[in-house]
């Protein structure tokens, strides 16, 4: 298959009441929490990735999810320049993709990730953070899972970016 066959790219906007609705099916079938929006709107879009991924090869891969997620904080907010890492997600299973089961395990990476850098000098995130995105293009180059890369813009601030034409439309 040629390389430019094997990825899509789409944008999803979402309803709130129907995330509404997705955090209230997560909530009421698990010991999740409170998930956020872009939680279960990225568990759902991985899981019905993964159900199409299933329908044309006949068989589940293994998958990997990354998010991108704003570090203030613990980096100061007058740092310059982008402030961003990634999550990574994996799931081995069937059962993972489920969407309570996928919240789950995103929360405890998300948990996992900010325990790490508030106890690390501050100087050494973007090192940290360099080092996990190198460590997600290997396990990418390998080829042995579907990956799936999301973000969310809605609390970053970005949608209220002026460049001099006017603010970003979403």
């Amino acid at each position: 298959m040629h390389p430019s066959q094997r990825h899509v790219s789409r944008i999803y906007n979402f309803s709130s009441s129907n995330l509404g609705r997705l955090k209230d099916i997560v909530t009421k079938n698990s010991h999740v929490n409170n998930p956020t929006r872009l939680e279960v709107a990225s568990a759902l879009v991985h899981k019905c990735g993964v159900i199409m991924s299933m329908e044309k090869s006949g068989m589940f891969k293994p998958t990997l999810m990354s998010h991108a997620i704003n570090l203030r904080p613990p980096i100061p907010l007058n740092t310059m320049g982008n402030a961003t890492c990634i999550i990574l997600t994996k799931t081995m299973t069937e059962d993972e993709v489920k969407l309570p089961n996928f919240v789950a395990q995103l929360q405890k990476d998300k948990q996992q990730l900010r325990g790490k850098l508030k106890d690390m000098n501050k100087d050494m995130i973007p090192l940290y953070t360099l080092e996990l995105a190198k460590n997600a293009m290997k396990i990418i180059e390998k080829d042995t899972c579907d990956v799936y890369l999301c973000s969310g813009i809605s609390n970053t601030g970005l949608h209220k970016i002026d460049f001099g034409w006017g603010r970003v439309g979403l």
